[in-house]
């Protein structure tokens, strides 16, 4: 029994040990946002909203779009949809985590190519 306990006692302090860590690593990387005009004539319905979510799946990072203070995940392709967003709506991209940088970069471009319809 008293190894048990032991054993359990280890079991807390790795978990607390592994716990720190990742609040940590958490620290360390920080939010990056960019509010976006949508200028392509049907806003982000669609073949559009099908291209932003299929770019956004390609990087690590958590990546969430807000249209008037409605966040949703924008490797969802519903989530996206649920914007119902439409041409000369404003839409703030937030991502965080270790390519962040590049994933609004890259989806910044995309809305601002007008997703390649004009």
């Amino acid at each position: 029994m008293k190894s048990l306990r032991r054993l359990n006692q280890r079991s807390k302090r790795g978990h607390e040990a592994n716990t720190d860590r990742s609040r940590t690593a958490m620290k360390h990387l920080s939010e990056i946002k960019q509010t976006v005009r949508l200028l392509n004539k049907v806003g982000l319905h669609a073949r559009p909203a099908a291209m932003f979510v299929q770019t956004a799946n390609t990087f690590k990072s958590e990546i969430k779009v807000d249209k008037e203070g409605k966040e949703v995940d924008a490797k969802s392709i519903l989530g996206i949809l649920s914007l119902a967003a439409e041409c000369n709506d404003e839409v703030t991209i937030k991502a965080n985590g270790e390519d962040a940088e590049d994933a609004i970069r890259k989806l910044v471009d995309l809305v601002n190519s007008k997703f390649g319809e004009e």
